[in-house]
């Protein structure tokens, strides 16, 4: 199924480690060495890589039209339906539904990680404009013939709430950690 990632680790994670790396043992007098904050970084760098590959690079069909679908829960809805009559598999529809949500959670993890305390506005906002970047990546990509991925408004739906998610489960972790040791 996932064919690919040992490629993409292999031609895009490897090197991208062995760069920071590099700097980090350049720099490493000037900016004090902490495992965990290294970890996190280098995960971070894998994740985002494996995203963008997926969401931007994973060959597709080069078609004539560009699927699109502007119309909130639409897909969504489609597959319930889809499901109820047996014209599609529930792990299907599930797949791309939770796939959709969790793909998100870890940049929800990234914002708590980076700014602690936002607010729900700005924590919206900021997980409406990431999915909105991918979903316009697409389009782009689509228009200069390089790949044709469906452009839908559900996919950025369920992407902001992943992000969200992320967000406020890495709170409530926090949270939980903080009364147990208190």
């Amino acid at each position: 199924m996932m064919t690919w990632l040992p490629h993409v680790l292999l031609l895009f994670v490897l090197p991208t480690w062995l760069i920071y790396g590099i700097s980090r043992f350049l720099f490493y007098r000037k900016y004090k060495l902490r495992i965990m904050i290294e970890l996190t970084i280098l995960g971070y760098i894998t994740y985002f890589i494996i995203l963008f590959y997926v969401v931007w690079m994973t060959p597709t069909l080069l078609l004539e039209y560009l699927p699109i679908n502007l119309i909130p829960f639409k897909t969504i809805f489609q597959y319930f339906v889809e499901v109820s009559t047996g014209t599609l598999a529930f792990s299907t529809a599930f797949i791309n539904i939770a796939g959709n949500i969790l793909l998100t959670v870890p940049i929800g993890f990234l914002i708590y990680i980076i700014y602690r305390r936002v607010s729900f506005n700005k924590l919206l906002l900021i997980a409406l404009m990431f999915p909105l970047v991918i979903e316009t990546g697409q389009l782009v990509l689509h228009l200069v013939d390089i790949s044709t991925r469906t452009i839908d408004i559900d996919d950025l739906i369920l992407n902001a709430l992943g992000i969200v998610i992320g967000y406020y489960l890495l709170y409530l972790i926090q949270l939980f950690i903080k009364v147990k040791n208190t």
